[in-house]
């Protein structure tokens, strides 16, 4: 999809969510969130589906009543709050220069609008309540997860030795991506590696 596509998307599906009852505007702001969180989970390095998302969030919250806001807070304010924090860790990184010239400025960027425009809407006070409630959540999330892994460590020893590996696998990943960006010569060289070890292989 590209932007041009998702902003013309996002008009039309303003004009039409005006036409729809409370709960089919619940489900509408549900698949747009999931949109969202598809992005984060899958291909977090893109950032169209959130941009584009954000964009119209802030459309429909512009123009809505206090029922359908009060929909948006509820699903997408841990969506906001998550790029807030995200963004936040960026800038204070040494990756900072990458972050910069990455789409991951647009988003940010965007992001901080958002929640300038939700917070002059609904006042400071009730923007700041939802905020650390989102952030309660989130850590009461991560404790729980946490709590399970421990549990499986006891319960299902072999299981819990598998996740670990699942996790510090990835985590090597993304390490090496992140390292990757800030010296793309290594990622040639390692590049270069893998073809001289296939072409040898296909010798053999």
């Amino acid at each position: 999809m590209s932007e041009s596509i998702g902003e013309q998307a996002s008009k039309n599906i303003v004009c039409l969510s005006k036409n729809l009852e409370l709960e089919e505007y619940r489900t509408l702001i549900g698949f747009i969130a999931a949109a969202c969180r598809y992005e984060v989970k899958h291909h977090v390095k893109q950032v169209l589906k959130r941009t584009s998302c954000f964009k119209l969030i802030a459309a429909l919250f512009v123009t809505g009543d206090s029922e359908r806001n009060t929909v948006i807070l509820d699903t997408f304010m841990p969506i906001l709050v998550r790029e807030l924090k995200t963004s936040s860790k960026f800038s204070q990184s040494v990756h900072l220069i990458n972050f910069l010239f990455s789409g991951d400025e647009e988003l940010s960027k965007l992001t901080h609008e958002v929640c300038s425009l939700i917070k002059k809407k609904i006042g400071d006070d009730e923007y700041m309540n939802r905020v650390a409630m989102c952030q309660k959540n989130a850590s009461e999330k991560i404790t729980d997860r946490k709590r399970k892994i421990r549990e499986l460590a006891v319960t299902a020893p072999e299981d819990a030795a598998e996740l670990k590996r699942k996790k510090n696998k990835k985590k090597t990943e993304v390490r090496k991506r992140k390292l990757d960006e800030i010296k793309p010569y290594r990622a040639m060289k390692r590049r270069a590696a893998e073809q001289r070890k296939a072409q040898e292989n296909e010798e053999d």
